[in-house]
């Protein structure tokens, strides 16, 4: 369920589009950047190349990155083709996947039928390349969960693949950390950055660091918004040494029942969690933010 809940919620924004209006988050007063800022951003991104690199290939099962075409329309694909010589039906998602070291959701469930082949793509989206800053992709890095087509049991796991562009140590990624930081502790980061439009309402952007050797997930719990609870809509999946730009969002049918047109502070407590063993890292006390 973890690989599939952001790839379905990524499928979302991908079908009804994506908008956003986001401010410095030192002093958070109106939201000015539109999304067609976002989209001469995603204009920029450059086109690179790809070498065909064997992913995995185990028991008859082959999965082989053939290529990245970066001229899709909803943004840059990694071309894949699964031949599967085994006896049994198969999916290839994707446990994780980050570009440039941010964390992404690619968009990917490769269906295939025991003595069978596909081609599919890994989708990433250009509106969160572009959110994260990323205008040139040099390095992809995946782990790749093949499951059993019928009992969707896991059979393998790829484990960490790094791919390399064509731009490889010629674009150095830069990663936005500015506004305040508000976790700083056992090797994770959380720094709030901005009030945005929502595609479901509004949103508080955050920027994350995972700078340890262990997969977490960060979320938050009790959250207010001038002082009315809301619905705890963040989930930040954190793989090792990796960054993200993610979003609390706040659905605009609570703002509205609480009659909030402007968004003046808002709480929240901070979870952060071991991903594979589900244990708790740390529970923070309550965070206060001033907009």
């Amino acid at each position: 369920m973890r690989r599939l809940l952001p790839a379905l919620l990524a499928g979302m924004l991908l079908l009804a589009g994506c908008s956003s209006s986001e401010v410095d988050a030192a002093s958070v007063t109106s939201a000015e950047t539109s999304y067609a800022g976002a989209s001469e951003a995603e204009q920029e991104t450059q086109d690179v190349t790809l070498a065909e690199t064997v992913l995995f290939d185990q028991d008859g099962i082959r999965v082989t990155a053939t290529g990245l075409s970066t001229d899709s329309l909803f943004g840059p694909e990694l071309n894949l083709l699964v031949e599967n010589d085994s006896a049994q039906n198969i999916v290839v998602q994707p446990n994780y996947c980050m570009v440039n070291g941010y964390m992404m959701d690619g968009l990917l469930s490769a269906d295939v039928a025991a003595g069978k082949k596909a081609n599919d793509t890994l989708d990433f989206l250009s509106n969160a390349l572009a959110r994260c800053g990323i205008e040139t992709i040099t390095d992809i890095e995946l782990d790749l969960v093949v499951s059993d087509g019928d009992s969707w049991q896991t059979l393998y796991e790829t484990g960490p693949v790094i791919l390399q562009t064509s731009a490889a140590g010629q674009y150095t990624q830069t990663y936005d950390d500015s506004g305040e930081e508000i976790y700083n502790q056992n090797g994770i980061r959380v720094v709030a950055k901005s009030v945005n439009d929502d595609l479901f309402g509004m949103g508080i952007k955050f920027y994350l660091e995972n700078n340890t050797d262990k997969a977490v997930i960060v979320n938050a719990d009790n959250v207010s918004v001038n002082g009315y609870m809301m619905t705890d809509l963040f989930y930040s999946d954190l793989a090792p040494r990796s960054h993200a730009v993610d979003t609390l969002t706040l659905l605009g049918s609570e703002l509205e029942d609480n009659h909030i047109d402007t968004i003046t502070d808002a709480e929240l407590s901070l979870q952060i969690t071991d991903a594979d063993y589900y244990q708790t890292i740390d529970s923070t006390a309550p965070i206060t933010l001033h907009f």
